[in-house]
C-alpha cells in the first residue's frame, strides 16, 4: 500500500495564546463561515447601540494581520461588504467604521513586484482600508489588539492571515519535520525511512537549490501531487527509477476586491481590471466540474452587475471552540 500525506493546513499563531482565544482564523470552510455571520452580526449590533459611539466604534473595527493574498483579499472583501451594509443601515454613521490591515514587515504580497505591490496599498486605502506595514502584533484580548510598539486597537473583529502551519497529523509519521510541522521530503517527494509514503503540500518541506523551502501555495500543491502520483505509480508497476519533483513557477496573483488584482506571470506584470479577469478565468478552471463553473460564474457576473454580494443571510454557525472559550471567558 502507499500513503500521499496531504491533509492541508492549520493556523499558525506563533505561540500566542489569547490570539487563538480570540481571532479568527481562515482555514476552512466553518471558519469562513463564520467571520461571514460575525461580520454580519456586528452591524446589527452596532445599529442598536444609538447612545454608546466607543462601543460602535470596537463592533466597527475590523482588524485583519497578515499582509499575504489571504490578509489582502480578506481586507478587500470586508471594505466592499461595508460599501454594501451603508444601504441597509442607514442610521449608522458609517465615518465610525475602520478597516485595518496590519503586517510585520515592510511590504503586503512580497511575491509581487515593487510596482504591484504600490498598486495593492493605493487600491486598499481608496477602499478605505488603512495598511499598517512594519506593525507587528503582541497580544489580543476579546475587545482588541496589543501592538509590539505599545499601542491598543479597540476592535472586536481580529482575523488572522498572518500564518500557516501543517496539520498535525503529519508530525505523528515519527520522522523530521520542520518549526511549521511540515515534513522535510526527499526530492522525490518520499519520506524519509518511510518509502512507500510520500507527503504534498501544506504538509511537506521540499529544499529548493536556492536553500528555501518551497511556498505553501496551491500551485506548489498541485505539481506535488502529479508527481506523486506517476511516482507511486512506478513503483506499482516495478520500476526503482522515480522523478524527481521540480518545481515550474507560473507566477502569482490575487484579488483585492471588485475588479481589482494584481497578476505576475511571467512578463505579464498587470493590476487592475484585466488583472481581475485573468484571475477569475483561472478561478474557473480550477473548480471541480462544469456544474461548478457554471454556478460560480453566474453567481460572479450577477454581482459585477449588480454591485451586490450574495449569501448575506446570518446562519448562527458556531464553531465548538468558539463555545467553549466565550464559557471559559465567562468564568
Amino acid at each position: 500500500d502507499y500513503l500521499i500525506v496531504a491533509a492541508g493546513a492549520t493556523n499558525n499563531f506563533f505561540g500566542m495564546e489569547n490570539v487563538e482565544k480570540y481571532a479568527y482564523g481562515m482555514k476552512s470552510i466553518p471558519e469562513a463561515l463564520h467571520i461571514r455571520n460575525h461580520v454580519l452580526h456586528m452591524f446589527e449590533r452596532a445599529n442598536k447601540q444609538i447612545d454608546n459611539e466607543e462601543v460602535r466604534r470596537k463592533m466597527l473595527t475590523f482588524i485583519c494581520v497578515g499582509g499575504g493574498p489571504t490578509g489582502v483579499e480578506e481586507a478587500g472583501a470586508i471594505a466592499e461588504l461595508v460599501a454594501i451594509q451603508r444601504k441597509e443601515y442607514p442610521n449608522l454613521n458609517f465615518d465610525e467604521v475602520s478597516i485595518k490591515l496590519i503586517e510585520g514587515t515592510d511590504k503586503v504580497l512580497p511575491m509581487m513586484p515593487p510596482k504591484l505591490i504600490k498598486h495593492t496599498i493605493d487600491v486598499l486605502e481608496s477602499k478605505g482600508v488603512e495598511v499598517m506595514l512594519n506593525t507587528q502584533v503582541a497580544d489580543c484580548d476579546a475587545d482588541g489588539l496589543y501592538l509590539k510598539d505599545g499601542r491598543y486597537i479597540p476592535s472586536r473583529t481580529v482575523i488572522w492571515a498572518a500564518g500557516v502551519k501543517a496539520n498535525k497529523v503529519a508530525s505523528t509519521i515519527g520522522t523530521e519535520c520542520d518549526r511549521a510541522g511540515r515534513v522535510v521530503v526527499e526530492p522525490t517527494l518520499q519520506v524519509p525511512g518511510y518509502p512507500e509514503i510520500f507527503a504534498i503540500g501544506d504538509n511537506a518541506h521540499f529544499m529548493t537549490e536556492s536553500g528555501r523551502p518551497l511556498a505553501t501555495v496551491a500551485p506548489v500543491a498541485m505539481q506535488e501531487a502529479w508527481c506523486a502520483v506517476n511516482n507511486i505509480m512506478a513503483l506499482i508497476n516495478g520500476s526503482s527509477s522515480l522523478k524527481k519533483f521540480e518545481y515550474v513557477d507560473h507566477g502569482a496573483m490575487a484579488t483585492i476586491g471588485r475588479c481589482q488584482a494584481v497578476v505576475n506571470w511571467g512578463c505579464l506584470k498587470i493590476g487592475g481590471f484585466v488583472a481581475w479577469v485573468i484571475w477569475m478565468f483561472l478561478h474557473l478552471l480550477r473548480l471541480e466540474g462544469a456544474h461548478a463553473d457554471i454556478t460560480v460564474g453566474t453567481k460572479w457576473f450577477w454581482n459585477f452587475v449588480s454591485g451586490t454580494r450574495l449569501g448575506r443571510i446570518i446562519t448562527n454557525i458556531k464553531l465548538e471552540d468558539e463555545d467553549e472559550n466565550m464559557d471559559a471567558a465567562k468564568a
